[in-house]
């Protein structure tokens, strides 16, 4: 299923999704804008309310030009290759992080340099810092530096 919506600076986002019971995985976007903000829920067609964005699927981002990402509290999982040589230099995780959270890849040909160099990622606490920093290296992100924004 696909759904078309304006990003925060006015372009057009177009978004195919999945649903798996009451969860929906984002599996491709086409984007114009530099920023991505993925949405905490979609509205479907015939449904009354909302269902939550809890995965990013695999390489639904691959490719596109972006600068940052925000991934909002209710994703709990970015499958393999999602982000894959999209750029970013900036990914915001807006909720905790768990331990499986970033699949194989998920975050390659990011930063400036190889393994992530020159990608940072802001979580909210130490905890979830800590959590992030053992996966990188199997995100394809090794050397990005990881910013903890409050506590």
């Amino acid at each position: 299923m696909t759904t078309t919506e304006k990003s925060l600076d006015g372009k057009n986002t177009t978004i195919d999704y999945n649903t798996k019971g009451s969860d929906l995985t984002i599996s491709g976007v086409k984007t114009e804008s530099s920023n991505y903000v993925a949405p905490t829920g979609v509205r479907i067609a015939g449904a009354n309310e909302m269902l939550p964005v809890t995965a990013i699927g695999a390489k639904a981002m691959k490719g596109q030009s972006l600068e940052s990402a925000t991934l909002p509290k209710n994703i709990a999982k970015v499958d393999k290759k999602a982000f894959e040589s999209c750029g970013l230099t900036e990914l915001v995780i807006e909720g905790g992080v768990s331990k499986k959270m970033f699949a194989k890849d998920s975050l390659k040909g990011n930063g400036t340099g190889k393994k992530g160099k020159g990608l940072t990622i802001t979580v909210e606490s130490k905890k979830d810092a800590k959590v992030l920093k053992k996966q990188l290296a199997r995100a394809g992100a090794k050397k990005a530096k990881v910013v903890v924004v409050a506590e």
